[in-house]
């Protein structure tokens, strides 16, 4: 079975591309095929010029990633873990101490510089990859769930940096599962659906298309599930852990009134990027987007 089919995706200098899709629709597969990292049965991935396939170790000296998984060395401190990395960037010994110094710096890490890794907190040694990532100025940054176990403000702290770098025109490469990143910082995204690229959109343009509209989120009641309901009236929904979601232009009183009345309880809240994914198949019937 495929695990990816048919992508076809360019990301270009000063372009944050930020990548939707629910679990187990290829991202992280899309990344791992970014890096030269697994075998492709057919295509070609080429970064800054350079062909995936035959020469990864060179088109890998222009990337910076942040994986899923921690992948800093325990027994090293947090500058040392930055100051190994720049010299296996090539950068030397003293630019990578400066490099290092001022990555930690930017983060708001130095009173952990000389802390050992597995000593900190994962939020610390998250901020610490994401560092190291960006600390040799790379042309493709790649962020594969960068903001997980990071609190409110930290998060904004990554995205501040990635835009900070969009700017000075690095491409990255955003997946992540919180769609209030991609709205912050992707300048484009793509719907990743049974791994293929289903559609590209400019993420402002998206926004302003799915602004006003609602997602209801429905808990199936104890005599009657919510999909029974909807199935009657003829409403499209997309299976939760414990219910069903579905999205309407603006909200329904009356269908408000039919659940009320169903014993289903309801909560009601703006539609976000990641909805879009979840929906994908009802706004692309309904024409809310093509």
């Amino acid at each position: 079975m495929d695990i990816l089919s048919g992508i076809n995706m360019e990301i270009y200098a000063g372009q944050c591309y930020g990548i939707i899709g629910e679990n187990s629709a290829g991202k992280s597969t899309i990344v791992q095929a970014i890096l030269g990292l697994i075998h492709l049965d057919r295509g070609d991935v080429s970064v800054l010029g350079f062909d995936m396939k035959r020469y990864a170790h060179m088109g890998r000296a222009h990337i910076g990633v942040v994986p899923q998984d921690d992948c800093l060395d325990g027994n090293m401190t947090i500058l040392e873990n930055l100051k190994v990395y720049g010299k296996l960037c090539g950068i030397g010994h003293e630019r990578a101490s400066q490099t290092a110094s001022k990555a930690l710096e930017e983060m708001k890490l130095e009173r952990y510089s000389c802390v050992k890794s597995r000593e900190t907190s994962g939020g610390v040694r998250r901020l610490a990859m994401i560092a190291r990532a960006f600390m040799t100025s790379p042309r493709l940054i790649i962020l594969d769930e960068a903001s997980s176990g990071l609190d409110a403000n930290k998060r904004a702290m990554l995205i501040h940096r990635v835009k900070s770098a969009v700017s000075q025109g690095c491409a990255v490469l955003m997946v992540s599962h919180l769609g209030d990143d991609l709205e912050m910082a992707s300048t484009k995204v793509g719907i990743l659906r049974g791994g293929l690229i289903k559609r590209e959109y400019e993420t402002r343009a998206l926004l302003l298309r799915i602004s006003g509209m609602s997602v209801y989120e429905c808990k199936s009641g104890p005599s009657v599930r919510a999909s029974q309901i909807l199935d009657s009236i003829g409403i499209k929904y997309a299976e939760t852990g414990d219910g069903v979601s579905f999205i309407r232009e603006s909200r329904d009183r009356e269908l408000e009134r039919i659940l009320m009345h169903g014993g289903i309880e309801y909560t009601t809240r703006a539609v976000g990027i990641n909805d879009v994914s979840r929906h994908f198949t009802y706004l692309l019937d309904s024409g809310i987007i093509r």
